[in-house]
């Protein structure tokens, strides 16, 4: 395992090698408002032990204990339902199923598997359950989720509940504490968490934290954690998440219903890159079968070789894809109208400008689904040779592009993965 690890890594500085020495010789004449430091810690640094502390979230309520379970480190990983589990797996095994862990899996709750199951609770007729999932995929955190029924279990509703696990809140699934206070309130003991370090591969897989204060109780009011002001069937604390007015079911006026639109933030007319910026984002986030193969090019004169460039497809605007409940959201960054113009196929996006991430995101997202366009530059050695590069996940890629009549062709220069 050691040696594949520093196989990788070996790969990863070739990589970044190659497009370092691609790009040499070529220097910005205009950049876009993208350009940032290349440190996302600079750009975006931590949230302070001050701010933790002082942390409330729309529809929860946080307050101190006096008497508390403490915080452990060694199986705050785990959840009620991990030892029952570890043992069926080890059955499985035993008895020769190939796939032990996805049998496992299918053994769920409202449609949830009850690895992610944090704590669980009835007072009939409701029946409630706290569960981690990664629906939004706005952290590189789980968010945590509320499970609802009103009828005993025979219908589920889920809801947002605005927080991230350790982001600050880290619950506690060992906790005595009843889920529920009464028919209107449920509660969760927890520790409040700092997160230290980014997410980074191929370790760690979760951002390290640390504790910062233990023994603080979660109360969620019901009401608000199920308002839905508009009724478009987003919850208010969804929309405000990601963005959208929770008083207008189509927060851009475009025709399309918030929870349906891939980009429910922004109605813009396309500019001459908007098709160049939609095919990037499309073909990184589509399918595996329907991405186009864009081979890497290492030669120094990359800008001025004819070979290797690849002709995008026409723009699919006039066509409608619709996001349904399983779409996954991409969090772009970006003060570009070009690419705040741009129509996804496969995934739903939140862009926000630089200003609204930093005053609005208590949190370092450093990854898991984050879209950022760090820079488009001319290239020196063809001016009409542009250099552009982004962030997706936890690798970057670089490419040159150019419009040879209304068409635009790229090439693929650099690849980094961090």
């Amino acid at each position: 395992m050691r040696l594949l690890l520093l196989l990788f890594g070996l790969l990863c500085c070739v990589i970044e090698l190659s497009a370092k020495q691609v790009n040499s010789g070529t220097k910005a004449d205009t950049e876009s408002p993208e350009t940032a430091p290349s440190n996302w810690d600079d750009r975006y640094p931590f949230p302070s032990i001050e701010k933790i502390l002082a942390f409330q979230a729309d529809g929860c309520r946080i307050d101190s204990m006096r008497y508390y379970a403490p915080y452990m480190d060694s199986v705050i990983w785990r959840t009620p339902y991990t030892d029952t589990m570890l043992r069926r797996i080890h059955e499985l095994r035993l008895a020769g199923v190939d796939d032990p862990w996805a049998e496992v899996k299918r053994d769920t709750l409202a449609g949830i598997s009850r690895e992610r199951i944090i704590k669980h609770g009835t007072q009939y007729p409701l029946e409630a359950f706290l569960y981690k999932a990664n629906k939004l995929s706005l952290s590189a955190e789980s968010e945590v989720w509320i499970a609802l029924s009103r009828d005993g279990g025979k219908h589920w509703q889920h809801y947002f509940t605005g927080l991230y696990e350790n982001q600050p809140i880290c619950p506690k699934w060992y906790s005595q504490l009843p889920l529920f206070v009464d028919g209107h309130t449920l509660q969760i003991e927890a520790a409040l968490m700092q997160q230290t370090g980014p997410l980074m591969l191929p370790f760690p897989l979760k951002p390290s934290s640390r504790m910062i204060k233990d023994g603080v109780v979660v109360q969620f009011d019901l009401d608000r954690i199920t308002r839905d002001s508009d009724g478009d069937g987003w919850t208010d604390i969804l929309e405000r998440h990601l963005h959208t007015n929770p008083y207008r079911k189509d927060t851009d006026r475009d025709g399309i219903a918030d929870p349906i639109d891939l980009n429910p933030r922004h109605n813009l007319p396309p500019e001459e890159m908007t098709a160049l910026y939609e095919f990037l984002v499309n073909n990184e986030t589509a399918p595996a079968h329907l991405t186009t193969r864009i081979a890497f090019c290492s030669q120094e004169d990359a800008a001025t070789n004819p070979q290797g460039w690849i002709t995008i497809p026409n723009s699919h605007r006039g066509s409608h894809y619709c996001a349904t409940d399983s779409t996954y959201s991409v969090l772009i960054i970006t003060d570009d109208p070009a690419i705040q113009a741009i129509q996804p196929k496969y995934v739903r996006t939140t862009i926000l400008s630089r200003e609204e991430f930093c005053a609005s995101c208590y949190y370092d997202s450093p990854g898991i689904q984050r879209f950022a366009f760090l820079n488009c530059k001319r290239a020196e050695a063809a001016k009409e040779v542009f250099v552009i590069t982004y962030d997706y996940k936890t690798w970057s890629n670089t490419f040159l592009a150019r419009k040879v009549g209304n068409r635009w062709q790229i090439k693929l220069i650099g690849m980094l993965i961090s």
